[in-house]
């Protein structure tokens, strides 16, 4: 596949998600996952990559961009859906030319890829939803060490590898190298929170059983975990407890690389619907709005240990819809909102999110 030429005539567009890798370099999706982008300009300036003869038309399940992965300035990876088909598309040259890795799931269609993850140019990871968008998950999860030219299968029960996994349920992971990897993600009226860990590259997973659980939970979800290096890391949790309409907040550290887990904070109420990023795993951000609908964003940068509260300057119009949220550095980030027509608004900060500017992206 070649890359489609733009027609050189800027345009407003308008974006889901963008991931920059410095201050000029990154990608990006169009609202509703139809078209990549990719700029060396800064983020109001793009460049269509999307790949020749992928036509998406939009909220349509059967035919969408499902997953996505830009691990650097050269290597694009999308997880697509076309007419229930699903296969990998793989740039390796900043989105001019696309391979395509085709998927046979048949006699099953609509088997959506939801995560992908390249940990550099040889390994990489993805992970199957084989009942895509229709409530009910079961994942499987395959690995590449040639660069996604061939793939390996860890994880299916249909084929009856659940590497201990209870892969009925929707899970995000990470690798930190080639052989370690973690996973967690919701769980419903669990109390133990449920970290799995792999060193084998994914194909058999233990859940950690060392984490303080939480009592009377309705629901939990884990993210993460975040390591500064292999011993140091912060698995954030938002939960709620039955009978409680509060969302809350627990933070765990680990100083051995995830072998025990220890409760740093438990019981931080915070905003309900607030989106969370972390950076690494000393800093991260929370943002929703406060009991009068204004927007707070919650900043550590201790892993959560302590958080510094900020009401945040140029969110107007703000309702605490958060598509994307990531900082590129301490204090260089973006934003990605959407209001209640379906709109995105992309803004940026360079004051660790205290004040925003809006951002007109174009492309061309």
């Amino acid at each position: 596949m070649t890359q489609q030429s733009s027609s050189g005539q800027e345009q407003p567009i308008q974006l889901s998600t963008l991931t920059m890798l410095n201050l000029q370099s990154g990608w990006a999706l169009e609202k509703n996952n139809t078209r990549v982008f990719f700029t060396h300009n800064g983020p109001t300036r793009w460049v269509n990559i999307t790949p020749p003869g992928l036509t998406l038309p939009g909220n349509d399940l059967l035919n969408s961009i499902t997953a996505s992965d830009f691990p650097d300035t050269t290597h694009g990876y999308l997880g697509v859906l076309q007419s229930g088909a699903t296969a990998l598309l793989i740039s390796r040259d900043r989105g001019k030319t696309w391979q395509s890795v085709p998927f046979d799931f048949s006699p099953l269609t609509a088997v959506g890829i939801y995560q992908i993850d390249f940990l550099d140019a040889a390994h990489g990871w993805l992970a199957f939803d084989e009942e895509h968008g229709f409530g009910n998950f079961r994942i499987a999860l395959m690995s590449t060490s040639d660069g996604g030219k061939t793939w390996q299968r860890l994880v299916d029960d249909k084929q009856g590898l659940d590497g201990g996994l209870p892969i009925k349920d929707p899970k995000h992971f990470l690798f930190t190298s080639p052989t370690v990897g973690w996973m967690t993600g919701p769980e419903d009226f669990a109390p133990e929170i449920r970290l799995y860990a792999t060193e084998d590259g994914g194909k058999t997973w233990q859940r950690s059983a060392s984490i303080p659980p939480i009592q009377n939970v309705a629901f939990s979800h884990s993210y993460g975990p975040y390591f500064n290096h292999a011993d140091d890391g912060t698995l954030p949790v938002t939960y709620g407890v039955q009978g409680d309409n509060a969302l809350r907040l627990a933070i765990y550290h680990t100083n051995n690389g995830g072998k025990s887990w220890s409760v740093v904070s438990s019981n931080t109420v915070i905003e309900s619907g607030s989106f969370l990023t972390f950076r690494n795993a000393d800093e991260g951000w929370l943002l929703g709005l406060d009991q009068n609908n204004q927007p707070i964003l919650r900043l550590t940068q201790d892993g959560g240990v302590h958080w510094k509260v900020l009401h945040p300057t140029g969110l107007q119009g703000f309702n605490g819809v958060v598509l994307d949220l990531k900082f590129l550095t301490s204090t260089t980030g973006w934003l990605v909102t959407n209001d209640t027509s379906g709109n995105t608004t992309l803004l940026q900060t360079h004051d660790a999110g205290q004040n925003w500017q809006t951002l007109h992206p174009l492309l061309g």
